[in-house]
Protein backbone atom coordinates (compact mmCIF):
# COMPACT_ATOMS: atom_id res chain seq x y z
CA UNK A 1 0.00 0.00 0.00
CA UNK A 2 1.11 3.74 -0.91
CA UNK A 3 0.52 6.58 1.90
CA UNK A 4 -0.17 9.97 0.07
CA UNK A 5 0.32 12.43 3.01
CA UNK A 6 -1.89 15.89 1.60
CA UNK A 7 -1.41 19.16 3.91
CA UNK A 8 -3.41 22.10 3.68
CA UNK A 9 -6.79 20.07 3.79
CA UNK A 10 -8.53 22.75 5.23
CA UNK A 11 -9.27 25.89 3.72
CA UNK A 12 -11.88 28.60 5.05
CA UNK A 13 -14.72 26.30 4.52
CA UNK A 14 -14.04 23.24 5.75
CA UNK A 15 -12.10 20.35 3.82
CA UNK A 16 -10.82 21.54 0.41
CA UNK A 17 -13.53 20.31 -2.34
CA UNK A 18 -10.71 19.39 -4.29
CA UNK A 19 -9.42 16.81 -1.84
CA UNK A 20 -13.30 15.70 -1.66
CA UNK A 21 -13.86 14.87 -5.30
CA UNK A 22 -10.52 13.37 -5.70
CA UNK A 23 -11.96 11.09 -2.90
CA UNK A 24 -15.18 10.56 -4.23
CA UNK A 25 -14.10 9.59 -7.81
CA UNK A 26 -11.66 6.68 -6.34
CA UNK A 27 -14.19 5.32 -4.02
CA UNK A 28 -16.58 5.58 -7.14
CA UNK A 29 -15.08 4.39 -9.92
CA UNK A 30 -13.82 0.75 -9.24
CA UNK A 31 -12.05 -0.52 -12.28
CA UNK A 32 -8.46 -2.04 -12.13
CA UNK A 33 -7.05 0.54 -14.78
CA UNK A 34 -8.32 3.99 -12.30
CA UNK A 35 -6.70 4.29 -9.06
CA UNK A 36 -7.97 3.31 -5.70
CA UNK A 37 -7.91 4.61 -2.50
CA UNK A 38 -8.29 2.20 0.01
CA UNK A 39 -8.48 3.66 2.97
CA UNK A 40 -8.45 7.19 4.53
CA UNK A 41 -7.71 8.74 7.88
CA UNK A 42 -6.93 12.21 9.48
CA UNK A 43 -4.53 13.63 11.40
CA UNK A 44 -4.10 17.16 12.93
CA UNK A 45 -2.36 18.69 9.71
CA UNK A 46 -2.88 16.32 7.21
CA UNK A 47 -5.55 13.50 5.53
CA UNK A 48 -3.82 10.35 5.54
CA UNK A 49 -4.84 8.35 1.75
CA UNK A 50 -4.18 4.94 1.68
CA UNK A 51 -3.63 3.79 -1.88
CA UNK A 52 -2.37 1.40 -4.14
CA UNK A 53 1.16 0.72 -4.52
CA UNK A 54 2.74 1.84 -8.26
CA UNK A 55 6.01 1.53 -9.01
CA UNK A 56 6.74 4.13 -11.62
CA UNK A 57 4.73 7.08 -13.58
CA UNK A 58 4.57 6.64 -17.84
CA UNK A 59 6.43 9.90 -17.39
CA UNK A 60 9.41 8.28 -15.79
CA UNK A 61 9.65 5.52 -18.17
CA UNK A 62 9.51 7.69 -21.28
CA UNK A 63 12.66 10.31 -19.78
CA UNK A 64 14.48 7.24 -19.09
CA UNK A 65 14.07 6.29 -23.49
CA UNK A 66 13.25 2.53 -22.19
CA UNK A 67 13.15 0.71 -25.29
CA UNK A 68 9.21 -0.91 -25.44
CA UNK A 69 8.34 -3.13 -28.32
CA UNK A 70 5.03 -2.69 -30.32
CA UNK A 71 3.17 -4.87 -28.44
CA UNK A 72 4.01 -3.46 -24.86
CA UNK A 73 3.02 -0.11 -26.00
CA UNK A 74 -0.14 -1.39 -27.27
CA UNK A 75 -1.03 -2.60 -23.86
CA UNK A 76 0.33 0.41 -22.01
CA UNK A 77 -2.64 2.85 -24.24
CA UNK A 78 -4.98 -0.48 -24.46
CA UNK A 79 -5.22 -0.19 -20.14
CA UNK A 80 -5.15 3.70 -20.33
CA UNK A 81 -8.23 3.59 -22.69
CA UNK A 82 -10.15 1.10 -20.60
CA UNK A 83 -9.44 3.17 -17.46
CA UNK A 84 -10.44 6.38 -19.68
CA UNK A 85 -13.66 4.92 -21.19
CA UNK A 86 -14.86 3.66 -17.49
CA UNK A 87 -14.57 7.77 -15.94
CA UNK A 88 -16.54 8.83 -19.25
CA UNK A 89 -19.56 6.37 -18.81
CA UNK A 90 -19.76 8.03 -15.41
CA UNK A 91 -19.46 11.35 -17.03
CA UNK A 92 -16.18 12.00 -15.46
CA UNK A 93 -13.62 13.71 -17.00
CA UNK A 94 -10.39 13.36 -16.09
CA UNK A 95 -8.66 17.04 -17.03
CA UNK A 96 -5.10 16.17 -15.80
CA UNK A 97 -4.40 13.73 -17.89
CA UNK A 98 -0.79 13.31 -18.59
CA UNK A 99 2.07 10.65 -18.36
CA UNK A 100 2.85 11.70 -14.74
CA UNK A 101 -0.48 10.75 -13.57
CA UNK A 102 -0.41 7.25 -15.26
CA UNK A 103 1.02 4.38 -13.49
CA UNK A 104 2.72 1.09 -13.37
CA UNK A 105 2.76 -1.32 -11.09
CA UNK A 106 5.33 -4.52 -10.75
CA UNK A 107 1.94 -6.83 -11.92
CA UNK A 108 2.44 -4.27 -15.61
CA UNK A 109 -1.21 -2.57 -14.60
CA UNK A 110 -1.65 0.68 -15.68
CA UNK A 111 -3.36 3.00 -13.66
CA UNK A 112 -4.77 6.30 -13.69
CA UNK A 113 -4.52 8.61 -11.37
CA UNK A 114 -4.39 12.04 -9.70
CA UNK A 115 -8.43 13.63 -9.55
CA UNK A 116 -7.82 16.80 -8.21
CA UNK A 117 -9.22 18.34 -11.29
CA UNK A 118 -11.71 15.93 -12.26
CA UNK A 119 -15.83 16.93 -12.88
CA UNK A 120 -18.41 15.88 -14.21
CA UNK A 121 -20.04 16.64 -17.55
CA UNK A 122 -23.58 17.25 -18.76
CA UNK A 123 -23.84 16.23 -21.77
CA UNK A 124 -22.18 13.69 -24.55
CA UNK A 125 -22.28 14.92 -27.66
CA UNK A 126 -20.72 11.49 -29.12
CA UNK A 127 -24.15 9.33 -27.58
CA UNK A 128 -26.60 12.43 -26.55
CA UNK A 129 -27.15 11.64 -23.26
CA UNK A 130 -26.94 13.25 -20.55
CA UNK A 131 -25.93 13.35 -16.89
CA UNK A 132 -28.66 13.88 -14.25
CA UNK A 133 -27.50 14.79 -11.66
CA UNK A 134 -26.39 17.67 -9.35
CA UNK A 135 -22.71 17.68 -10.43
CA UNK A 136 -24.01 18.12 -14.09
CA UNK A 137 -25.69 21.20 -13.51
CA UNK A 138 -22.38 22.79 -12.29
CA UNK A 139 -20.58 21.44 -15.15
CA UNK A 140 -22.29 23.66 -17.51
CA UNK A 141 -20.17 26.34 -17.10
CA UNK A 142 -16.49 24.81 -16.43
CA UNK A 143 -12.76 26.66 -16.45
CA UNK A 144 -10.70 26.41 -19.26
CA UNK A 145 -7.67 26.39 -16.96
CA UNK A 146 -7.31 22.90 -16.81
CA UNK A 147 -4.76 20.12 -17.74
CA UNK A 148 -1.08 20.16 -17.68
CA UNK A 149 -0.23 22.61 -20.89
CA UNK A 150 1.35 19.98 -23.48
CA UNK A 151 -1.59 17.67 -23.07
CA UNK A 152 -4.57 20.76 -23.22
CA UNK A 153 -7.29 20.84 -26.14
CA UNK A 154 -7.19 23.85 -28.56
CA UNK A 155 -10.60 24.85 -27.44
CA UNK A 156 -9.67 24.88 -23.90
CA UNK A 157 -6.50 26.85 -24.67
CA UNK A 158 -8.79 29.33 -26.78
CA UNK A 159 -10.74 29.49 -23.61
CA UNK A 160 -13.98 27.61 -23.90
CA UNK A 161 -16.08 26.62 -21.03
CA UNK A 162 -18.52 24.28 -22.10
CA UNK A 163 -16.41 21.27 -23.40
CA UNK A 164 -16.91 17.35 -22.33
CA UNK A 165 -14.87 14.26 -21.90
CA UNK A 166 -13.45 14.53 -25.74
CA UNK A 167 -10.69 16.92 -23.94
CA UNK A 168 -9.21 13.70 -22.29
CA UNK A 169 -8.98 12.00 -25.78
CA UNK A 170 -6.98 15.02 -26.89
CA UNK A 171 -4.60 14.14 -24.07
CA UNK A 172 -4.59 10.72 -24.27
CA UNK A 173 -3.75 11.49 -27.94
CA UNK A 174 -0.29 13.49 -26.93
CA UNK A 175 0.32 10.96 -24.97
CA UNK A 176 0.10 8.16 -27.00
CA UNK A 177 2.56 10.41 -29.53
CA UNK A 178 5.02 10.74 -26.75
CA UNK A 179 5.06 7.13 -26.07
CA UNK A 180 6.11 6.73 -29.81
CA UNK A 181 8.57 9.33 -29.47
CA UNK A 182 9.76 9.65 -26.23
CA UNK A 183 9.54 12.81 -26.65
CA UNK A 184 6.15 15.34 -26.13
CA UNK A 185 4.56 16.20 -29.53
CA UNK A 186 3.42 19.79 -28.04
CA UNK A 187 6.21 21.14 -26.20
CA UNK A 188 5.11 24.59 -25.47
CA UNK A 189 6.56 27.30 -23.73
CA UNK A 190 2.83 29.43 -22.68
CA UNK A 191 -0.34 28.97 -24.01
CA UNK A 192 0.27 30.78 -27.48
CA UNK A 193 2.80 28.53 -28.02
CA UNK A 194 1.21 25.56 -27.57
CA UNK A 195 -1.35 26.91 -30.01
CA UNK A 196 1.35 27.85 -32.28
CA UNK A 197 2.70 24.07 -32.10
CA UNK A 198 -0.57 22.77 -32.72
CA UNK A 199 -1.91 24.60 -35.56
CA UNK A 200 1.63 23.93 -37.38
CA UNK A 201 1.31 20.20 -37.15
CA UNK A 202 -2.28 20.05 -37.72
CA UNK A 203 -2.93 23.03 -39.77
CA UNK A 204 -4.77 26.69 -38.57
CA UNK A 205 -8.39 26.27 -37.58
CA UNK A 206 -10.91 27.14 -41.00
CA UNK A 207 -14.07 27.06 -41.98
CA UNK A 208 -13.64 23.41 -42.46
CA UNK A 209 -11.62 21.69 -40.16
CA UNK A 210 -12.99 23.90 -36.70
CA UNK A 211 -15.92 26.68 -38.17
CA UNK A 212 -16.66 27.14 -34.34
CA UNK A 213 -13.03 28.35 -33.59
CA UNK A 214 -13.70 31.81 -34.10
CA UNK A 215 -16.74 32.08 -31.82
CA UNK A 216 -14.46 31.70 -28.36
CA UNK A 217 -13.28 33.89 -25.88
CA UNK A 218 -9.64 33.36 -26.95
CA UNK A 219 -9.41 32.92 -30.56
CA UNK A 220 -6.18 34.69 -31.99
CA UNK A 221 -5.53 34.69 -36.11
CA UNK A 222 -2.45 32.93 -36.22
CA UNK A 223 -0.25 32.59 -39.59
CA UNK A 224 -1.50 30.17 -42.29
CA UNK A 225 -0.64 27.03 -41.61
CA UNK A 226 -1.23 23.35 -43.67
CA UNK A 227 -1.82 19.86 -42.24
CA UNK A 228 1.30 18.08 -42.07
CA UNK A 229 1.80 13.98 -42.58
CA UNK A 230 2.15 12.71 -39.26
CA UNK A 231 3.78 9.94 -40.63
CA UNK A 232 6.47 12.42 -40.88
CA UNK A 233 6.94 13.09 -37.49
CA UNK A 234 6.28 10.08 -35.87
CA UNK A 235 8.41 8.09 -38.64
CA UNK A 236 5.72 4.71 -38.70
CA UNK A 237 4.88 2.37 -41.70
CA UNK A 238 1.56 1.61 -39.67
CA UNK A 239 -0.77 3.10 -41.10
CA UNK A 240 -3.71 1.84 -38.01
CA UNK A 241 -1.17 3.61 -35.99
CA UNK A 242 -1.18 6.74 -38.13
CA UNK A 243 -5.05 6.45 -38.52
CA UNK A 244 -5.95 6.63 -34.60
CA UNK A 245 -3.75 9.46 -33.71
CA UNK A 246 -5.31 11.43 -36.37
CA UNK A 247 -8.74 10.19 -34.71
CA UNK A 248 -7.86 11.63 -32.05
CA UNK A 249 -6.19 14.74 -32.86
CA UNK A 250 -8.63 17.14 -34.83
CA UNK A 251 -8.57 20.64 -34.03
CA UNK A 252 -13.02 20.23 -33.94
CA UNK A 253 -13.45 17.86 -30.67
CA UNK A 254 -16.96 16.77 -32.12
CA UNK A 255 -14.93 14.96 -34.55
CA UNK A 256 -12.29 12.96 -32.08
CA UNK A 257 -12.53 9.64 -31.22
CA UNK A 258 -14.58 8.53 -28.44
CA UNK A 259 -12.52 6.08 -25.51
CA UNK A 260 -14.73 3.49 -26.06
CA UNK A 261 -14.31 3.91 -30.15
CA UNK A 262 -11.09 3.66 -29.52
CA UNK A 263 -10.68 0.35 -27.89
CA UNK A 264 -12.21 -0.79 -30.83
CA UNK A 265 -9.54 0.75 -33.65
CA UNK A 266 -8.00 -2.03 -35.66
CA UNK A 267 -4.51 -0.43 -34.28
CA UNK A 268 -5.29 -2.92 -31.31
CA UNK A 269 -6.86 -5.94 -33.24
CA UNK A 270 -3.73 -6.38 -35.74
CA UNK A 271 -0.29 -7.36 -35.15
CA UNK A 272 1.54 -7.43 -33.49
CA UNK A 273 -1.22 -7.76 -30.75
CA UNK A 274 -0.97 -5.76 -26.94
CA UNK A 275 0.85 -8.37 -25.00
CA UNK A 276 -0.50 -9.82 -21.56
CA UNK A 277 0.07 -7.20 -18.77
CA UNK A 278 2.49 -9.61 -16.72
CA UNK A 279 5.02 -9.12 -19.88
CA UNK A 280 4.79 -5.01 -19.31
CA UNK A 281 6.86 -4.37 -15.98
CA UNK A 282 10.20 -3.16 -16.43
CA UNK A 283 12.74 -3.22 -13.41
CA UNK A 284 13.88 0.24 -13.38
Amino acid sequence: MKLNKISNYIDECGINFLILREIKIMKEIQHKNVMNALDLYCEKDYINLVMEIMDYDLAKLINRKILLTDSQKKCILLQILNGLNTLHKYYFMHRDLSPANIFINKKGEVKIADFGLSSKYAFDMHSGKTANDKYSKRALNLTSKVVTLWYRAPELLMGSNKYNSSIDMWSFGCIFAELLLQKALFPGENEIDQLGKIFFLLGTPNENNWPEAKHLPLYTEFTKSSKKNLKNIIKTDDDDCIDLLTSLLKLNSHERITAEEALKHRYFLNDPLPCDASQLFIDM
